[in-house]
């Protein structure tokens, strides 16, 4: 993946996350799409459904308390990056 379509696909996820605020349910792929400025194909082929991207969102916020010692991190009894793998 090129850097500008990581940037789209890191926009994607802040745009999921702000959503994520709301509830699972305020979770929409084309609102997703829409608000972040990406076909909704593109979308689907970075996550082929809600679930994929609400994990992506939750390792993410998993990965951020890590950094900041608020979680435990891999090793210690965490599990934010495993759900990548």
């Amino acid at each position: 993946m090129d850097p500008a379509q990581q940037r789209r696909r890191q926009e994607v996820i802040e745009v999921a996350t702000r959503l994520c605020d709301e509830g699972f349910d305020a979770v929409r792929m084309k609102q997703v799409a829409d608000e972040s400025g990406v076909a909704l194909a593109t979308l689907y082929k970075w996550f082929t459904n809600k679930n994929l991207l609400v994990l992506e969102v939750m390792a993410e916020w998993l990965d951020e308390m890590v950094a900041r010692g608020a979680a435990p991190g891999p090793g210690q009894g965490g599990w934010g990056a495993r759900w990548r793998a």
